[in-house]
C-alpha cells in the first residue's frame, strides 16, 4: 500500500477524464441527509469546476420517493437548504425531482466509473464492515476492478472501516486491492470503525469538503488552516467543524463522530484533483562548502524541501521569485536532494552538489531593477525596459581576475539589449556592485506574473554560472458591466424606452499587476432598431491595477422598437503597448417595470415602512453599481421593516424576472430576511427569505416571481427586515431589475471554425450578441423564439443560419464553419520602362448572396446563406494604401529608386481580406555615366554621358564629399 501514495505523488495519472471525474453513490433516504451530503458536493463541483459528477443512485425504502419528497424531513433542513440551494451557494436546486435519476444504481456501475477513471468516490447511505448497503458493493465486489488510476474512497457509513475486526473490512479490502500485480482499489480510504450517526456524520463531512476545498462554504474558516486536497487533514478539520456547527441536535452523538471516522493511507496523502502541470523551478547549480542558504524560485505556494541522505536540512515555501533557503551549512564532497512539490503539479525533484573552492569563485549575490525610466516602481512591467544593478560575491580562496559577467535567457518575452559587463578584480571575500550593469527589454504581450529564468555566467581563472529569475507584470482589462443612464435626454428612470436616446455606461477592470495606459473602447451593434450616436472611440483612461474605468456612449432606440426587445453589443477595447480585448452584453429596451440602482434614497415613488434603518448607501459593498440601499442596525429597533417599491402595473403578465445584488454583514443573528410583494399594500407574500448564521458575501440572486400578486396594476415589492435591528450590521442590496413578459433565459452557444482549415476563429461577431473567443467559442442569453443568426468576421463571407430554434431554459449549440473571403492569389510586379511598374493577379473567387445550402445543426434542421458582396481590390505598396480597383492589374508610374513590397486585399461591403502574396521588387534606376573632372584654372569642370534611358528624366544633381552642390541641371555638364 505504501506504493500506492508514493506512486501516485511521483507519477499521477495522465488520463485527463480521470480528473474531471467524481463519483458519487449514494442511498435515498427522506427522513435522512444522505442526498443533501452527496449532491452539494455534486454542485459544487458541476458549478465551480464543470467536473463531470457521476450518480450513482438507490432508494432505500420504498415509501420513500424523491420526485415528490422534498430534500429531508429532518427539521433542521431548512437550515442546509437555505445555505445550499438556489437562493444560497448554489449547489442544489429547490427540488430533488429537478435533478431526477435517483434509481437503479448497483455494482457494475460502480465498478464501471471507477474503472474508467475518477478522482474519488463518495459513499452516502447504510453500511456493513464488508461494503454498502445501498447502492449494494461489497468485498466481492472489489475484485471485478481492473484500474490503474486511483480514486480516493470517502465511505461515509456505518462500519465499513472498521478495522480491528478479525477479518478485512471494506475499508482495507479496496485499500490493499491490486490486479495482476499492479496497484489498484483506492488511494486511499476514510471510514467509520463502529456504527455512524446521521446529520452529525454529514455535517462532519461538509467540514471534510470545506477543509479541502476552502471555497465550498466561502463564509466559513476551517482549522487547522487548508494545505490542500489532503484527506487526512480535512478528516481533523471536519470534526472541528462538527464541534462548532449547530445543524445537527443531538450534541451525543457528536462525541462518537469525533472518535469513529478514520483516514486509512499515508497523512500526508495529496489527491490530485486537476490534470498536474509543471512546476517552475531554478536554483543555483551547485552549493558552496558552509553556505547556509540556497538561491531557489518556486511557484507560489509550493513547497520546498532540502535533505541529505533523508535528513531535512531546509524547507520554505515558494513565492515566484527567488528566495535564499536557509539549511544546514554542508560541507564538500555532498550532494543535496531538492524536491518541490504543490497541490495538482507535477513533483519536481533533483540533486546539487556541494562543492569546495579552490581558488576564485564568483557568484551571484543580489540584483535590484532600476526601471527609472518607466514606471519607477522597481518591478519589471510590460513593455519595459530596465537596467540590472548587479552585486557579485568572490566565495573563494584567491583572488577573482578581469571578471567578464554575462546574462543569458531563453524565454521569449525577454530581449538581452546589454549582457556583458567587466566586473574587474574581486578579493577574497568581497562583493562589488555595479549599477545599471546590464540591459534588458521586456515584450509587451508578457503574461502578468509570468517568471523570467535566466543564467548568470562569471568568467575569470574560473567559469561560473549562477541562476536567477525574475517576476513580470501586466495588465488584464476585462469588460465586467453597463449602466443605462437616461438622465441627460430620457426621463430619468434608467429604462430604455422606445425613442429614447440614452447614454450607455460601460465599465472595465483591471484584473492585472500593472497599469493600462490610454484605454480605449469602440461599442458597436448590429442590432436594426439601435443607432449608435457615439461612433468614435471612447477614452476610459489610464486604468491603474485593481481599479476600474469608465467610458460613455450615447445611442438612440427606434420609436418602433418591438416590445422586450433584446439589444446586444460589442465592446471592444485597446491600450498603448498592444493590449487589446472585447466584451459583450445584451439591454432590454422597453420590459424592465424596475430597473433601479438607488442614485437617489428612497429612489422616487419608493417608501419605507416599519423604522427608519433602511438608508442610502455611498459604496457598492453588494458589487453592484453605487450608491446601494443599506439596512443599518441603528437606531436599534425591533419588528417589521420594509423597503417598499412604488406600485406597478403587471396586467397581463402571469410570471416575472426578478434579480438584485445583496450582501450581508451578519453580526450575531436571530433575523430574518426577505423578499416580499403585495397587491394590495396590506397582505405581504414571501419569494425569498434567509435565516443567516454567518456573512453572505456579495452576490447576484436571480429568480421568477409566480404568486397571486403578478398581474396586478397595483404590484409592489419589498426587501424586509424581521427582528431585532441590533443583532444585525449591514444589509446592502442594489441593482434591482423586475422584467415583464418574456423569459430571458434561451442559451444558444458553440464554435466559429475555419471551414477549410478547421481552425478556431477569434472576434467573430455573433448576432451582436457575443463575440468568439481565442478558441472561437461563444455564448449568448436572448429571448426564445426562432431567429436567423448571423456570424460575421472582417476575414470571412457573412454566414446566416435560419430558422434556429431557442427555447426557454435550453441551450442550443449553434457552430458557424466560416468561409474565407481569400485573398488574391498570384500577385506579381513586373518592371517596364525602369521605374514604372505593372502589378497583377488572379480573381477571387466571388460566392454570391444567393449562395445557400441546408446543414445539420446538431439534431436540428437549418439553413445557411452565405453573404459578402464583393467591391472591388485595395492595392498596397510598403504597407500604403494606393488606390480601389475593380480590375485585375494595376500600373504604378515613375517610382523613385529602392526596394518595394507591394500586396493587394480583396474588398466586401463588410470589410476586406487578408493580403494577397508580397511582390517584392528592387528598382535601380540608370544612373549617368562616364564622369570626368578637368581641372581649368582654379575651377573643376565636369561632363558625364546621360543615362541609357531618359524616359521621365528631368533634371541632374551633383555631389561633392557626400554634399549636395547642385541641382535642377538639364545639361551634362557642370562648372
Amino acid at each position: 500500500m505504501i506504493t500506492k501514495f508514493i506512486h501516485q505523488e511521483r507519477n499521477p495519472p495522465t488520463n485527463p477524464n480521470f480528473y474531471n471525474t467524481a463519483i458519487s453513490a449514494l442511498g435515498w433516504q427522506t427522513s435522512r441527509w444522505f442526498q443533501l451530503t452527496a449532491e452539494t458536493l455534486g454542485g459544487y463541483f458541476t458549478n465551480e469546476y464543470g467536473k463531470n459528477y457521476v450518480r450513482i443512485n438507490a432508494i432505500c425504502y420504498n415509501q420513500d420517493n424523491p420526485n415528490v419528497d422534498p430534500w429531508s424531513t429532518n427539521s433542521n433542513t431548512p437550515i442546509i437548504t437555505n445555505l445550499f440551494g438556489p437562493y444560497g451557494l448554489g449547489y442544489i436546486p429547490a427540488t430533488p425531482a429537478e435533478l431526477g435519476n435517483w434509481t437503479g444504481g448497483n455494482a457494475a456501475m460502480i465498478n464501471d466509473a471507477i474503472n474508467n477513471g475518477a478522482f474519488m468516490i463518495q459513499h452516502n447511505d447504510h453500511g456493513r464492515e464488508t461494503g454498502w448497503v445501498d447502492p449494494e458493493y461489497s468485498n466481492s465486489d472489489v475484485e471485478e476492478l481492473t484500474n490503474t488510476g486511483l480514486p480516493f474512497v470517502f465511505s461515509i457509513n456505518c462500519s465499513s472501516g472498521r478495522y480491528n475486526m478479525p477479518s478485512e473490512c471494506f475499508a482495507e479490502k479496496i485499500h490493499r486491492y491490486s490486479y495482476n500485480g499492479q496497484n489498484s482499489g483506492a488511494l486511499g480510504v476514510i471510514a467509520a470503525s463502529t456504527v455512524d450517526y446521521s446529520f452529525v456524520a454529514d455535517t462532519y463531512m461538509w467540514g471534510v469538503y470545506d477543509h479541502m476545498w476552502p471555497d465550498f462554504l466561502p463564509d466559513y474558516g476551517t482549522t487547522p488552516e487548508s494545505r490542500g486536497v489532503m484527506p487526512a487533514f480535512g478528516n481533523s478539520a471536519g470534526k472541528y467543524f462538527l464541534e462548532q456547527s449547530n445543524w445537527p441536535y443531538d450534541l451525543y452523538y457528536k462525541q462518537i463522530t469525533y472518535a469513529e471516522f478514520h483516514h486509512h493511507g499515508d497523512a500526508f496523502t495529496t489527491i490530485f484533483s486537476e490534470q498536474p502541470q509543471d512546476l517552475t523551478v531554478s536554483h543555483d547549480s551547485t552549493i558552496l562548502s558552509s553556505f547556509s542558504s540556497v538561491n531557489i524560485t518556486a511557484d507560489v505556494g509550493s513547497l520546498i524541501a532540502l535533505s541529505v541522505d533523508g535528513e531535512i536540512i531546509g524547507v520554505d515555501t515558494g513565492t515566484g521569485s527567488p528566495i535564499s533557503v536557509l539549511i544546514a551549512p554542508q560541507f564538500a564532497p555532498a550532494t543535496v536532494k531538492l524536491v518541490v512539490t504543490k497541490q495538482n503539479y507535477y513533483r519536481y525533484e533533483t540533486y546539487i552538489d556541494v562543492v569546495a573552492p579552490d581558488g576564485p569563485f564568483v557568484v551571484l549575490n543580489e540584483y535590484e531593477i532600476d526601471d527609472s525610466a518607466g514606471n519607477g516602481n522597481g518591478l519589471l512591467d510590460y513593455g519595459e525596459t530596465v537596467y540590472l544593478d548587479m552585486t557579485l560575491h568572490n566565495v573563494g580562496s584567491d583572488v577573482a581576475e578581469d571578471i567578464e559577467v554575462s546574462i543569458s535567457s531563453s524565454d521569449p518575452y525577454i530581449t538581452i539589449i546589454d549582457g556583458t559587463e567587466n566586473f574587474g578584480n574581486l578579493g577574497i571575500d568581497a562583493m562589488f556592485t555595479i549599477a545599471g550593469a546590464f540591459r534588458i527589454e521586456v515584450s509587451n504581450d508578457v503574461p502578468n506574473g509570468h517568471i523570467i529564468d535566466f543564467e548568470l555566467t562569471s568568467v575569470f581563472q574560473e567559469t561560473t554560472i549562477s541562476s536567477f529569475s525574475i517576476e513580470s507584470f501586466a495588465p488584464i482589462v476585462e469588460y465586467i458591466g453597463f449602466m443605462i443612464d437616461d438622465t441627460v435626454s430620457g426621463n430619468g428612470d434608467y429604462l430604455w424606452d422606445p425613442g429614447e436616446t440614452v447614454d450607455i455606461v460601460v465599465t472595465l477592470e483591471n484584473l492585472g499587476d500593472s497599469r493600462a495606459f490610454n484605454v480605449a473602447g469602440d461599442l458597436s451593434t448590429i442590432d436594426l432598431f439601435v443607432t449608435l450616436n457615439t461612433i468614435n472611440s471612447q477614452s476610459f483612461g489610464d486604468i491603474s491595477s485593481g481599479s476600474t474605468g469608465v467610458a460613455m456612449f450615447n445611442a438612440t432606440a427606434d420609436t418602433n422598437i418591438p416590445e422586450s426587445h433584446l439589444a446586444g453589443f460589442v465592446i471592444d477595447f485597446t491600450a498603448d503597448l498592444g493590449i487589446s480585448g472585447t466584451g459583450s452584453f445584451t439591454t432590454q429596451v422597453v420590459g424592465y417595470l424596475i430597473e433601479e440602482y438607488f442614485g437617489t434614497f428612497p429612489p422616487s415613488g419608493w417608501t419605507r415602512e416599519g423604522g427608519s434603518n433602511w438608508v442610502g448607501s455611498g459604496g457598492n459593498a453588494a458589487g453592484g453599481t453605487s450608491p446601494e440601499a443599506d439596512f443599518y442596525w441603528s437606531p436599534p429597533r425591533t419588528g417589521t421593516q420594509r423597503l417598499m417599491s412604488m406600485p406597478i402595473n403587471t396586467s397581463g403578465s402571469s410570471s416575472l424576472l426578478f434579480s438584485f445584488k445583496h450582501k450581508l454583514e451578519y453580526h450575531i443573528g436571530g433575523y430574518t430576511l426577505k423578499v416580499q410583494t403585495t397587491s394590495d399594500g396590506t397582505n405581504w407574500n414571501d419569494v425569498w427569505s434567509l435565516s443567516p448564521f454567518g456573512d453572505v458575501e456579495p452576490e447576484l440572486l436571480e429568480f421568477e416571481i409566480i404568486n397571486s400578486d403578478v398581474g396586478s396594476s397595483t404590484f409592489q415589492i419589498a426587501w424586509v427586515f424581521e427582528g431585532n435591528s441590533s443583532n444585525i450590521n449591514n444589509w446592502y442590496v442594489d441593482d434591482v431589475i423586475l422584467g415583464v413578459g418574456l423569459h430571458v433565459n434561451g442559451t444558444v452557444s458553440g464554435i466559429v471554425t475555419d471551414s477549410e482549415t478547421g481552425f478556431p476563429i477569434a472576434g467573430a461577431n455573433i448576432a451582436g450578441l457575443a463575440t468568439s473567443g481565442i478558441d472561437g467559442s461563444y455564448t449568448f442569453e436572448t429571448i426564445p423564439g426562432t431567429y436567423d443568426i448571423t456570424c460575421i468576421h472582417e476575414s470571412y463571407y457573412n454566414l446566416i443560419m435560419e430558422d434556429v430554434v431557442i427555447g426557454d431554459e435550453q441551450t442550443t449549440e449553434l457552430d458557424f464553419a466560416m468561409l474565407p473571403s481569400n485573398p488574391p492569389e498570384n500577385l506579381q510586379a513586373e518592371l517596364l520602362n525602369y521605374n514604372e511598374v505593372e502589378l497583377s493577379w488572379d480573381a477571387v473567387e466571388i460566392v454570391n448572396s444567393e449562395d445557400s445550402k441546408s446543414i445539420d445543426l446538431k439534431h436540428k434542421s437549418s439553413a445557411q446563406t452565405i453573404t459578402r458582396d464583393f467591391v472591388g481590390y485595395n492595392v498596397y505598396m510598403n504597407t500604403e494604401f494606393l488606390e480601389q480597383v475593380t480590375e485585375v492589374s494595376y500600373t504604378i508610374p515613375a517610382l523613385d529608386g529602392g526596394n518595394y513590397e507591394f500586396y493587394v486585399t480583396a474588398v466586401y461591403d463588410e470589410g476586406e481580406s487578408s493580403p494577397s502574396n508580397l511582390a517584392v521588387l528592387e528598382l535601380i534606376l540608370p544612373a549617368p555615366t562616364g564622369l570626368t573632372a578637368d581641372l581649368l584654372n582654379s575651377d573643376v569642370e565636369l561632363n558625364w554621358s546621360a543615362p541609357t534611358s531618359e524616359r521621365g528624366l528631368s533634371s541632374y544633381r551633383v555631389y561633392r564629399d557626400n554634399t549636395m552642390i547642385a541641382e535642377d541641371l538639364t545639361t551634362v555638364g557642370y562648372l
